[in-house]
């Protein structure tokens, strides 16, 4: 099952112009790192389980690859999940097609778009901050 949003990710052509538009108009304090292409933000809330843990939500505008058209997803929602191995299993018995996985200390991934062309992330977070 999902159990949040882990991540919202803005592919821009401008990252950081676009980055301060979101500052300027809609407030949002940016960590801006342009050196690493990262121009974001971490939401924390309490984790819907009810046992007030925190838990994250990142927010981030990243500049878009060289050669990048602009025709593909412009916004990537990351999807937290428990237990992504069984959860992408569950994916592909119902005819779904995941791109590629990937495991890191932070936690695991997965990528697959959706009928209209939209990236979907999965992750599951290792907990290690």
């Amino acid at each position: 099952m999902i159990a949040g949003i882990g991540g919202v990710f803005i592919h821009a052509r401008d990252a950081a112009a676009l980055a301060r538009w979101y500052q300027d108009i809609l407030g949002i304090e940016v960590d801006a790192q342009p050196e690493h292409g990262y121009f974001g933000h971490e939401f924390t809330a309490r984790d819907a389980s009810g046992d007030g843990r925190l838990t994250r939500c990142v927010w981030s505008i990243m500049q878009r690859e060289p050669g990048d058209d602009g025709t593909g997803s412009a916004i990537t929602i990351n999807y937290r999940v428990d237990g992504l191995d069984a959860f992408v299993e569950r994916i592909r018995e119902r005819g779904g097609t995941v791109e590629r996985t990937e495991a890191h200390e932070y936690g695991k991934f997965a990528w697959l778009i959706d009928p209209e062309g939209n990236k979907v992330e999965l992750w599951e977070d290792s907990g290690a901050t």
